[in-house]
């Protein structure tokens, strides 16, 4: 099936129904019906987009953003969501990376892309959502055109998201999902998670230019629920989803629910119809989880997963949490997982070896990447770069991670993309960028610099240079200058022994 399967069921079973909530706007599945398809109709006659073409979104949480994914998925285009919190650079390689025909944004972000227009090489068209005189806006040229369905053929295994992962090189890749992908993806959650409550009202608090709060959406649409769309994530105003709103589900990164347990009401609130707390992205700490059971009276669910293999690939369900409390997950009914050796072969129980999957949420490739794309496989199966261990009950427990990345609140970002852009300040020798523990943010971003000989280099240098250079949170929040880093025999920078330093004491080098 397709997801303008479900948009078209939703339409015509239950139309008067709410599908969404946000500021106060109710959209109803027939009104998300006839918006879609005013939209699908627009991309297709006005913009002239046609199966495969790129379109990009540059939005905060907003109605209009959950519309172009479901308008692209009518007609067979490919939507390429951007993160809000990034740098213009970053914005400029991936609009040109991705050939992206139209960029759809909001008012409040024009001025980061401005700048960059004379340099894209294949956008033709922006679209803004909201007021501005500089471009159409999204709402009149939804009114312009027809609330019936395109007569448009798009098949199950067509590429309908293009989401930009870190990358070890230094550039971001573009991951290739599938209808197909999405569709199973979520079928397999609706089933293992217990979704069947009446009310079903979803409390959609991520992002969802990230795959997590987009996958909750979707959740949604298929069972015939309410979403109440948060436009950012404000801890009172969430609280009050959870209890006076009704909201019975929500995904969460660990550092939301620490902000949300840290307002000072939070235990004078009923909440007595909220049902499950399902939280990834990152590890959470037990006291952590041990506090929002005692407090919300809630099921809690953690997911494991990637944006390679549309966000899930296993869950800790609410009663394995009471057997395997500091464990990560076991795989769920649309995925298979392993921990194997570098051979490929399964680890007996207890030790350590890479996490390995195979499942329907396996992404296509990454987007003109088939090197990259070959290297993520292994044996046919998707290469995670976790390290853990498996019990012999299937538990899996991820104890490090074979690639650098550094989870800061739930977002991945990769040391190669810092490093890449610290090498071009010119009295910069060397550096080495890490993840160090961080009660917080579960981990924060350290540079070590080596300046060049002869150059004087200090910390507020750096932290200059990041914050002209860098999106906010890709800037290291500690440097060091160094006069030199440990290497191998070979001239490699020794990350291992420089992370060792910092993370003495803990049972895992991830937190």
């Amino acid at each position: 099936m397709l997801v303008k399967d479900f948009l078209r069921k939703g339409a015509k079973l239950y139309p008067d129904r709410i599908f969404m909530e946000f500021q106060g706007e109710i959209i109803t599945y027939r009104s998300l019906y006839e918006r879609v398809n005013r939209m699908a109709n627009a991309l297709w006659e006005r913009f002239g987009v046609r199966p495969g073409d790129r379109i990009a979104v540059l939005s905060r949480n907003h109605p209009a953003f959950v519309e172009i994914y479901l308008a692209c998925g009518q007609i067979g285009a490919v939507t390429v969501p951007l993160n809000y919190r990034l740098h213009p650079n970053d914005y400029r390689y991936i609009l040109n990376d991705s050939e992206a025909k139209i960029l759809l944004i909001e008012t409040e972000f024009l001025e980061r892309v401005r700048d960059s227009t004379s340099y894209l090489e294949h956008l033709k068209h922006l679209v803004v959502i909201g007021e501005t005189e500089e471009a159409p806006m999204y709402e009149k040229v939804i009114q312009e055109f027809k609330p019936i369905e395109p007569d448009t053929s798009v098949d199950e295994e067509d590429v309908w998201i293009q989401m930009y992962t870190s990358g070890t090189k230094g550039f971001p890749k573009g991951a290739m999902l599938t209808h197909r992908n999405v569709i199973r993806t979520v079928l397999g959650l609706v089933v293992d998670v217990r979704f069947n409550v009446e009310p079903c009202r979803i409390l959609v608090v991520a992002p969802i230019f990230h795959i997590g709060g987009l996958i909750t959406i979707f959740s949604a649409l298929v069972i015939g629920a309410a979403c109440h769309l948060k436009r950012e994530f404000y801890p009172p105003e969430v609280l009050r989803g959870m209890s006076e709103e009704g909201c019975t589900h929500s995904f969460m990164v660990p550092v939301m629910v620490r902000a949300l347990l840290a307002v000072p009401d939070v235990e004078a609130r009923d909440y007595s119809s909220f049902r499950t707390l399902m939280y990834g992205a990152a590890p959470m700490p037990l006291p952590l989880i041990q506090r929002a059971r005692e407090i919300f009276q809630c099921e809690l669910i953690q997911g494991y997963g990637l944006t390679e293999t549309t966000g899930v690939l296993g869950l800790l369900l609410d009663r394995d949490h009471l057997v395997r409390p500091t464990a990560t997950c076991r795989e769920y009914c649309m995925a298979e997982l392993r921990v194997v050796n570098p051979q490929g072969e399964p680890v007996k129980p207890g030790e350590v070896g890479e996490i390995v999957a195979r499942g329907e949420g396996i992404m296509k490739g990454y987007w003109k990447l088939e090197r990259e794309t070959r290297d993520a496989f292994l044996n046919g199966w998707l290469r995670t770069g976790d390290l853990a261990t498996v019990d012999e009950e299937g538990y899996i427990t991820i104890v490090d991670r074979l690639k650098d990345m550094i989870i800061k609140g739930g977002e991945n970002i990769y040391p190669g993309e810092i490093e890449r852009v610290l090498l071009t300040h010119p009295a910069v020798q060397e550096v080495a960028v890490i993840g160090v523990p961080d009660e917080k943010w579960g981990e924060e971003v350290m540079a070590l610099v080596v300046p060049k000989p002869g150059q004087t280099l200090t910390e507020r240098d750096i932290q200059r240079f990041c914050r002209e250079n860098l999106a906010s949170l890709k800037r290291p929040k500690m440097i060091e200058i160094r006069d030199r880093l440990p290497s191998s025999p070979s001239g490699e920078v020794l990350k291992r022994v420089i992370r060792e330093e910092f993370w003495k004491g803990y049972d895992k080098r991830v937190h």
